[in-house]
């Protein structure tokens, strides 16, 4: 409970901002479920969980330069995505690990190339940033994450906030 009220309260400058907007999705882990799914406007989210006294599954799903990460998440896994725009995002929560998948366009004369392969859908981002608002709601970085802390998973633990920037430029067909 106290990771949620965390990300609340960190979010609150965007989720009075974007209040009855429908930019503003909660992604909440059902009992026993891995994964939950999101369905935006250009992409697909799949939200992995991870829990329990066993610890967390695979080495992206968690960042190991937090001492969070010592201990084993016991609570479901959650967090609010607030969406600026098609491809920036801010997401907080806990015990949830992000995959970005571009969908393919309707019109397009092969989807099945999109859809078949990850690494043609796996988004490549511009930065993803960890930081928080300060009393004027102006966002402050503390932390730019590389790309071995992005490549799979963008994971938050403990109410964290991070800042996505997602490419606009893998949506452009290459001739």
């Amino acid at each position: 409970m106290m990771f949620t009220m965390r990300a609340i309260g960190n979010l609150a400058p965007l989720l009075i901002q974007y209040r009855g907007t429908g930019r503003v999705h909660a992604i909440i882990q059902d009992e026993f479920a891995a994964h939950d799914y999101l369905k935006l406007e250009k992409f697909h989210v799949q939200a992995s969980f991870f829990r329990g006294s066993h610890g967390r599954v695979g080495a992206t799903q968690f960042n190991p330069r937090l001492p969070e990460n010592q201990y084993h998440l016991q609570e479901r896994g959650r967090a609010l995505l607030v969406e600026i725009n098609d491809y920036e995002y801010f997401v907080a929560g806990a015990g949830v690990g992000l995959d970005f998948i571009r969908r393919p366009d309707p019109d397009s004369d092969d989807p099945w190339q999109v859809l078949s392969s990850r690494q043609s859908t796996q988004l490549n981002h511009l930065s993803v940033e960890e930081g928080h608002f300060d009393e004027n709601g102006r966002w402050v970085i503390d932390f730019l994450r590389n790309g071995d802390q992005t490549n799979f998973q963008l994971f938050v633990h403990g109410g964290e906030v991070v800042h996505i920037r997602l490419n606009p430029g893998m949506d452009v067909k290459v001739t």
